[in-house]
């Protein structure tokens, strides 16, 4: 039988993992966590929600290349991979609590080999790169910006496709495991490849 107990939804910004885990908990009715409530590396480079960009994220971007912002990232992943791993095994022993699904980019594609499946199922959502532009472009509104605003936007866009590269390199032999959201398939429809997938 199978017994699923968690659910990892990992890829690159702008690819749906908040949406997806949604639609996923709330069709299994499992618990959902983001890897942003756990820690947060500096985020996005423009104002959102309201709020202006720290000064902290703005003088990230602007000092470091998009290799170093990856770098950066990587770095800050795999130590938050560690709160990952006690997270999932406390929910794999205590079986009484409810299953789990864990979205966010710090779901590392470089970790799939460590990954205990069939009870941890992972799966990493990926895009062409004009696509993924074109929606942080839309998100960020950047052909609104000053041209020191459209800079630090571009560093995060060129940042977001070299993780997305680079867990696109880790998951080669495990294609079943990357979902293509470029066409922008409804986030249930997902839901149910997936669920499909691990056959609950």
């Amino acid at each position: 039988m199978n017994e699923t107990r968690v659910l990892l939804i990992g890829g690159a910004s702008h690819t749906g993992k908040s949406t997806l885990a949604a639609a996923l908990g709330e069709r299994l009715d499992w618990q959902e966590i983001s890897t942003d409530q756990l820690g947060r590396h500096p985020g996005r480079p423009w104002p959102v929600g309201g709020r202006k960009v720290p000064q902290n994220a703005r003088e990230h971007y602007e000092r470091l290349s998009p290799e170093e912002l990856r770098d950066s990232v990587l770095d800050y992943q795999r130590r938050m991979w560690l709160t990952i791993e006690r997270i999932v095994a406390h929910r794999l022993v205590d079986r009484s609590s409810r299953p789990l699904v864990i979205e966010g980019s710090a779901v590392l594609a470089e970790k799939i080999e460590e990954i205990p499946m069939p009870d941890v199922q992972p799966f990493w959502l990926t895009a062409s790169r004009d696509v993924l532009r074109r929606r942080i472009f839309t998100s960020s509104e950047h052909e609104s910006r000053s041209p020191a605003e459209k800079m630090l936007i571009e560093r995060f866009e060129a940042r977001n496709d070299l993780l997305d590269r680079h867990a696109r390199a880790h998951l080669d032999g495990f294609e079943d495991r990357l979902i293509d959201v470029s066409d922008a398939p409804p986030p249930e429809d997902i839901a149910a490849l997936i669920v499909n997938h691990i056959r609950l």
